[in-house]
């Protein structure tokens, strides 16, 4: 065609930069007219060739997905704060078809703790195949009863949130995919104190917990302890610690001032004989 966008659009080119000898040459509305529709109309027909060769593809390479049909999710537009984007489930799932909406648009049953809307296109589905070889992937084993609630086992602690007080802790569970992690508080570990425990130590948390503890108690004693209102008291105490409001004391101060008491009794005694 040898047409630009703007002249498709507008039938002509837009105004070059003025030179010293200007052109006026201005065809006649018909003439601009019938070219422009016999223009508009090869357009047409080249996307409508185009789209006939998308489809062809398209249906030679995609095989609609059923009701009940258990499908692989890209993972590419969810975010749900791993600790790695790139070590990060390239997939979720399998998740079931709950419903189909149109020739490429799909409604899934996703989680319960999932806050993202369950449609999505064909383009970011992936049929789920299991293997006759080695069973099921996932056997989704049922929970436990421990004092009376179910409860499911704990695989790993593969996250947790650095900045955030208090924290939680993102868990797998054992038997279930990478979409039933779950975000748990610190108490919700009563029966996995172990597994938090090794995490923890791991990861070098309880350290960075217990510092910050420590810095917390040693502000608060510094801030909470009135200086000192007497002049004469105040030379008697002994120094204190930098930045704690405790007096330090020597082993030996009690015998040593029982030893000056008693000097100073016999001195006394002494005198008066």
């Amino acid at each position: 065609m040898k047409k630009s966008p703007f002249y498709l659009m507008m039938g002509y080119n837009p105004r070059p930069l003025p030179t010293a000898f200007t052109k006026t040459m201005i065809p006649s509305i018909e003439t601009r007219l019938s070219e422009l529709k016999k223009l508009r109309e090869e357009m047409y027909s080249l996307m409508e060739l185009a789209q006939r060769k998308m489809e062809g593809t398209a249906k030679r390479s995609f095989t609609p997905f059923t009701v009940g049909q258990k499908v692989w999710l890209e993972g590419k537009n969810l975010n749900f704060r791993y600790p790695s984007k790139k070590l990060a489930p390239k997939r979720e799932g399998p998740f079931k078809i709950e419903a189909v909406l149109e020739l490429v648009t799909y409604k899934l049953t996703l989680p319960d703790q999932w806050k993202v809307h369950p449609i999505f296109h064909a383009s970011l589905l992936s049929p789920y195949r299991q293997n006759k070889v080695h069973g099921r992937n996932f056997l989704k084993p049922p929970p436990d009863l421990i004092e009376g609630q179910e409860e499911h086992e704990i695989e790993a602690i593969i996250g947790h949130t650095p900045k955030r007080k208090p924290q939680r802790f993102l868990v797998s569970w054992k038997g279930y995919p990478s979409a039933e992690n779950e975000w748990l508080w610190e108490e919700d570990f009563e029966h996995a104190k172990e597994t938090l425990a090794d995490y923890k130590k791991a990861n070098k948390l309880r350290q960075i917990l217990t510092k910050a503890s420590q810095c917390l108690n040693l502000t608060h004693t510094t801030t909470s302890t009135p200086p000192p209102l007497n002049s004469s008291t105040s030379s008697t105490t002994p120094p204190t610690e930098k930045g704690s409001s405790k007096r330090l004391e020597t082993p030996h101060s009690s015998t040593i001032s029982s030893e000056t008491t008693n000097s100073s009794s016999d001195s006394t005694n002494t005198s008066t004989a």
